[in-house]
């Protein structure tokens, strides 16, 4: 029974304990997939209504307050798998408000304290909270908030890789203790799921989830390869520095090299607080980084000592999340497609809305368990939004306008582009169909794609010519199709001369692909760029992966039992094998390159950290990230007092403001393309 406000105090007390269990039990096993496993079950939505109400039945009925309860304290735990580490300064979680009402309330509980009081509002960073120590100027330990009283998990090893953070200050104050968010770059995630999709795998739900899921690797490789990157927000502990307020503390640890709480604000009063709070909401879809609210701070450290805190959290500081937006529309189909693996998956088509500064029609239903869960209908009026304002999700239906006769949604029981066996495996329905051509177009698009073999051109629409005009039946047949030119040219299926010429120079260029790019554009299930990174870096060769055994590969940091049984299996198959002795007959790299020795400090942009913001005429975001990491640059998502260049394109973003203000050179395309040429000339 969920408890609303307005019948809250018509519960018995008997019917408030049990209600108020109910919801300890359910919010424990919230917290544990949420915190521990990284896996939510729930939106944000629904977990934070379930909280509010169990706080609200406790304050009504306090004799049945327990300091043990979910609402008293950090939902995690420490993983066992990690070490151990006793908190020097507590790691709280902030009080959460809805309402700014709220808000409202405690600005003025602090101006009533202390009229002279000013606050910091800064953007709620959506990520994973990590607390860095630092003696003597160098990184000395990193470790999550665990329970956030006592233990944490030691992740330095992880939190060495993260993006701009860095392990040695300029200044070195004899101790300090810092608290950040680790956070996963927008683009990064939307880039990572696009490959999970293209392998089969079960989509990461949120940032948030990703890259905790990714910082409790014991991988550091894994944390740079997606990455990750953190923002720090406030001075836990020193010894050495002198502050008064978070104002300061703030500006030192920008100065200090490390990537600050962004586009934080000062407010001298109530009105300048709710403006700021409205000022990050109108500006949060443009960020390349999740935000779910804003946080409003106290100022003074002096102030904030005479407020202290509770069990839970300081009663200096309060968490204004935004309301998720949430549309009505109506859904007008549900789709299946088959992907690469043959997994069945079913698509809900609905009149387009417009969500976190997007317009969205489609959403995917995930499997047979979750359809059933919503009772989704054809025809019903339906709740959409964005899960981490990134990936569009049904919420639920309004079964109040549901239309008469509405039927059910019914699984198919032929494959629907085959017409092969399928079979239910879990909640999840998958063609048998080895040679089903959906399953064969979806390989083939994603040995092309931009992330694997990278052959323009080689998109859906042509590679459905090719597999049906022209019965290409495998990757080796995209290496003949240059003996088919005059056929090509004549029938014009896929355009004139110079497209058909243009494709296949692209498929010739794609020979000289790295052989990591040729393992990830296999597709073996789980094998994406990263993994086949890390796995080239142990077996530089098919020879090697091909003689390695199962307890070889699950040896390998970042495979496990599950992935190095996949690579076993791949590599064992008869028309595997086929296909790659085939490959490499055709020329394709089947073992990794020694990098030529190249001494960095002569590289161009050798030691530098450049960001790129706005949009460019002649490369994609990935080729300029290239380019400038084979001129020795680190190319960073974020502006910091340790970036040297902002490449600057059009319609530049929040970045160009902040290089300003920090006075980070700017760089054009055209004087980086100067600086290129004139090292190449040297």
């Amino acid at each position: 029974m969920a408890v609303q406000d307005s019948n809250l105090a018509e519960l018995t007390r008997s019917e408030a304990e049990l209600r108020i269990n109910e919801l300890r039990t359910e919010l424990e096993k919230l917290n544990r997939a949420y915190y521990d496993q990284d896996q939510p079950l729930v939106e944000d939505l629904v977990y934070d209504r379930l909280r509010v109400e169990l706080r609200q039945l406790e304050a009504a009925w306090p004799e049945f307050k327990d300091q043990d309860s979910p609402s008293e304290r950090v939902g995690g735990t420490a993983d066992s798998r990690f070490k151990k580490v006793r908190h020097r300064v507590p790691m709280l979680s902030l009080d959460d408000v809805f309402d700014l009402a709220e808000v409202e309330s405690f600005v003025n509980s602090v101006l009533a304290l202390d009229s002279e009081a000013t606050f910091i509002v800064e953007e709620k960073i959506d990520g994973l909270s990590l607390a860095l120590r630092y003696t003597e100027g160098k990184l000395e330990l990193a470790h999550t908030r665990g329970d956030g009283r006592q233990f944490g998990e030691d992740v330095t090893a992880n939190a060495r890789e993260l993006s701009q953070l860095p392990l040695e200050l300029k200044a070195k104050p004899e101790y300090l203790e810092l608290r950040g968010e680790v956070y996963f770059p927008l683009d990064r995630f939307v880039q990572l799921n696009e490959q999970r999709e293209a392998l089969g795998e079960d989509l990461f739900k949120n940032p948030r989830n990703a890259a905790a899921g990714t910082l409790r690797q014991l991988n550091p490789e894994l944390v740079k390869a997606r990455g990750l990157a953190i923002f720090i927000f406030n001075i836990q502990d020193s010894r050495g520095l002198s502050l008064e307020n978070h104002a300061e503390a703030l500006t030192y640890i920008a100065k200090a090299g490390f990537s600050a709480s962004p586009n934080w604000l000062e407010a001298k009063s109530l009105a300048e607080v709710m403006a700021a709070i409205e000022a990050i909401n109108q500006r949060r879809y443009q960020l390349n980084y999740a935000i779910d609210g804003a946080v409003v701070k106290v100022n003074s450290f002096a102030l904030r000592a005479q407020l202290g805190t509770t069990a839970k959290a300081p009663r200096w500081a309060v968490a204004y999340k935004y309301p998720p937006e949430i549309k009505e529309t109506r859904l007008l189909e549900i789709r299946t497609q088959v992907g690469r693996t043959g997994r069945i998956t079913p698509m809900a088509i609905f009149e387009a809305v417009d969500l976190a500064g997007t317009t969205v029609q489609r959403a995917t239903l995930n499997n047979r368990d979750f359809i059933e869960a919503l009772d989704l209908r054809v025809g019903d009026s339906i709740r959409v939004t964005k899960s981490g304002e990134i990936i569009p999700t049904v919420l639920s239906v309004n079964l109040e306008k549901r239309p008469a006769g509405a039927e059910k949604f019914t699984w198919p029981e032929q494959c629907p582009v085959c017409a092969g066996e399928v079979a239910m495996q879990g909640a999840d329905l998958f063609c048998l169909n080895p040679a089903c051509p959906a399953k064969n177009a979806r390989a083939m698009e994603y040995f092309a794609s931009s992330g694997a073999m990278d052959i323009a051109g080689l998109g859906p629409a042509t590679v459905e010519v090719l597999l049906k005009d022209y019965k290409l039946t495998s990757i080796a047949d995209l290496y003949t199709l240059k003996d088919r030119r005059e056929e090509l040219i004549e029938d014009g299926l896929i355009g004139r001369e110079k497209r058909v010429d243009n494709l296949l120079a692209a498929i010739e260029e794609s020979k000289q692909q790295s052989f990591a790019r040729l393992l990830t554009a296999l597709g073996i299930p789980g094998i994406g760029q990263e993994t086949a990174s890390l796995l080239i870096s142990k077996l530089p060769s098919l020879e090697k992966i091909t003689a390695a055994t199962v307890e070889e590969l699950e040896a390998i940091p970042g495979l496990g039992p599950v992935l190095a049984g996949n690579v076993y299996e791949y590599f064992h198959q008869a028309d595997k094998q086929e296909l790659l002795a085939k490959l490499r007959d055709l020329g394709l790299k089947l073992e990794a390159e020694e990098s030529p020795s190249i001494e960095a400090e002569n590289l161009p942009l050798a030691g530098k950290t450049v960001v790129i913001t706005g949009s460019f005429e002649a490369y994609n975001r990935r080729e300029l990230k290239e380019l400038l990491t084979r001129a020795g640059a680190k190319v960073s998502s974020q502006v910091s007092g340790k970036t040297d260049f902002l490449l600057l394109g059009e319609n530049p973003g929040s970045k160009a403001e902040r290089a300003r203000e920090l006075n980070v050179e700017a760089l054009s395309l055209e004087k980086l393309e100067s600086i290129l040429e004139g090292s190449k000339a040297e």
